[in-house]
């Protein structure tokens, strides 16, 4: 649910008071927060947090003193190609509130959230995206609509055939007999391109 949305301050406090655990008066502050109405300063432990206090991320860290959570944590949007997360993609901020799929307070491009963490993170990662396979260097076993199937590797026929898994079969010796075995592919008449999980 994003907050601070115009109009919608009495639902947006019940949905604060009832998801968090928190009582009508610490609602209300953390609403003003939120709409820009309460300085951060104003609230947090200034000692703590010196001069950071300042803009949405200074009043996140002063929601997490009002609700009593356990820091401010950063969770980014997308995957390195070694698994781990890459901080130069998009990120969020959240209070964190101790599980995953705990209600809390997410900050993302400015804009707040009541929402759990591990929810946010499913509605906005950044899927990699999938790198075509280049056939040319692949096997490929083709299923027109009408006429036989056929069978290249490395761009070339090897083989025809009405019954698809007997190119199969002609791939899997031809592998054999070369000491290779490249990827192999099926393309529809579509165009739909699938790769043959094989044992």
């Amino acid at each position: 649910m994003e907050l601070g949305m115009e109009g919608q301050e009495a639902t947006e406090l019940a949905a604060l008071e009832k998801d968090l655990g928190i009582d009508s008066d610490v609602a209300v502050q953390v609403l003003g927060l939120i709409d820009g109405d309460l300085d951060p300063e104003d609230v947090a432990d200034t000692l703590q947090y010196h001069s950071i206090l300042k803009g949405a991320s200074g009043a996140l860290i002063a929601i997490d003193q009002l609700i009593d959570g356990h820091g401010i944590e950063s969770v980014a949007l997308e995957q390195d190609e070694s698994g781990y997360a890459d901080w130069n993609s998009p990120s969020f901020e959240y209070v964190n509130t101790g599980d995953t799929y705990s209600a809390t307070i997410v900050l993302y491009q400015g804009d707040f959230y009541l929402t759990t963490w591990g929810d946010a993170y499913e509605e906005w990662k950044i899927e990699p995206e999938e790198e075509e396979p280049d056939l040319e260097n692949e096997a490929v076993i083709s299923t027109p609509a009408w006429g036989k199937n056929t069978l290249t590797i490395e761009g070339k026929l090897v083989a025809s055939s009405n019954d698809f898994d007997e190119l199969v079969e002609t791939f899997e010796k031809w592998a054999e007999d070369n000491s290779y075995w490249p990827n192999l592919y099926t393309v529809n008449e579509r165009g739909s391109v699938e790769l043959v999980e094989r044992e």
